[in-house]
């Protein structure tokens, strides 16, 4: 048998444990006045733990669904035409389920501060999990506390991809209306074909 155990990644030296072990036993039971028998038990016991196996447990883990390059590259695709067919030039990000960049574009003529708009959209839509336009309406209706939530951009224009009942990522647009730039973006999440 090995003198190294793998117990969930980590290395256990068994022959230094089993003595460093005995010896802290020994010392805590003649403190006690134990007999030797029961401190022969004790140190079987002790070293039935060292070797014993890890536990059987299984990880419980989930299948998901990501988005890859290429149904960005599609998703992107069809976003643009939807955009270029309008004559709208729009920024068009996409993310993945937690609002991290896969692929931006941003079209001819479209302004400077919709970069960073169309990336805040597809950011809260994916992380929130809803159209950005649901949180328009929410604040607009008066539930102001939705403005305080850091790092959300409730602006219509933000569309989630959704797979199977789950949030797989988002496509913000900005650059037009914002009902236009929500037209642009599920352009793009349609032409998704799980």
């Amino acid at each position: 048998m090995s003198d190294v155990l793998h117990t969930g990644g980590c290395r256990e030296f068994r022959h230094r444990a089993a003595a460093s072990v005995r010896l802290e036993r020994d010392e805590a039971l003649r403190g006690h006045g134990r007999h030797d028998g029961d401190a022969e038990n004790d140190a079987r016991s002790y070293r039935a733990l060292l070797v014993a196996p890890p536990s059987q447990a299984h990880a419980q883990l989930s299948s998901a669904r990501v988005i890859t390059l290429d149904a960005a590259r599609t998703m992107m695709a069809a976003a643009e035409a939807e955009a270029t067919r309008n004559s709208w030039p729009v920024a068009i990000a996409i993310v993945d389920a937690a609002g991290e960049l896969i692929l931006f574009q941003k079209l001819d003529g479209t302004q400077a501060a919709s970069i960073d708009i169309a990336i805040g959209k597809a950011n809260t839509a994916a992380r929130l999990r809803r159209p950005t336009k649901a949180l328009e309406d929410a604040i607009a209706s008066g539930r102001m506390a939705l403005a305080a939530v850091d790092g959300i951009l409730p602006l219509e224009g933000g569309v989630p991809i959704v797979v199977d009942g789950q949030v797989i990522g988002a496509v913000g647009v900005s650059g037009v209306t914002s009902q236009q730039d929500a037209q642009v973006a599920q352009a793009g999440v349609s032409a998704l074909r799980p």
